[in-house]
């Protein structure tokens, strides 16, 4: 009995995990890239870095085995985050919570509408976000595979607008830098960055977010 248990607990260990260190560089990879593209262009964009805190958010959430977004009501410890959330029948991958994340078709920011369900792509782009993380669970009483990411914007994307319209990092603070047209806190590699925002300032008079 006491190996059988032993076995279980390992098993439950196996299948509720955080992304390797590729794994991360291939998530925050898919979500600058997804904030970077926003159509109309973001003001106030800020750049997305892993976070070990939100990673283990996002694993108390999955390893709870509920297949849905955390609300808010029931479960007012999460109230502080934004989820992106995935569930697929069989083994979770990182990649699935992405998927159901890049629907920037389905928004359309100037009347502030969605076509079908696209949640999950407002909280990936929501401007204020700065930090992100994630966990799997394979859940074996419903043979289902979770995957959630969760941010430290608790801002609601759900009623407005993910972002501010205009052109790229035009409200980032001023010590920031522009990488990927979004606001970083990092010095940046180059001058280029700092022209760049540069040029995006002059820009401002003359952009139409129509």
């Amino acid at each position: 009995m006491r190996m059988i248990i032993c076995v279980l607990a390992v098993i439950v260990k196996v299948f509720s995990k955080v992304p390797s260190p590729e794994e991360r560089d291939e998530l925050i990879a898919e979500l600058t890239k997804l904030r970077e593209d926003v159509q109309p262009d973001a003001s106030n964009m800020n750049l997305v870095s892993y976070s070990e805190k939100m990673g283990l958010i996002a694993d108390k959430w999955v390893s709870r085995c509920i297949p849905d977004y955390p609300s808010h009501y029931s479960n007012p410890e999460f109230g502080d985050y934004g989820f992106i959330f995935s569930k697929y029948p069989g083994l979770p991958q990182f990649k699935d919570a992405l998927i159901t994340a890049a629907k920037k078709d389905a928004y359309n920011f100037t009347r502030n509408f969605c076509t079908g369900t696209c949640r999950y792509y407002k909280q990936a782009v929501s401007a204020k976000s700065t930090k992100v993380g994630c966990a799997k669970q394979y859940c074996d009483n419903n043979g289902l595979g979770l995957v959630a990411c969760a941010f430290n914007s608790a801002e609601r994307v759900r009623g407005g607008r993910p972002y501010d319209c205009g052109p790229s990092c035009s409200k980032c603070p001023h010590d920031y830098s522009c990488v990927h047209r979004q606001c970083s806190s990092m010095s940046p590699e180059s001058d280029r960055t700092k022209s760049a925002l540069s040029t995006t300032l002059t820009m401002l008079i003359l952009y139409s977010c129509n």
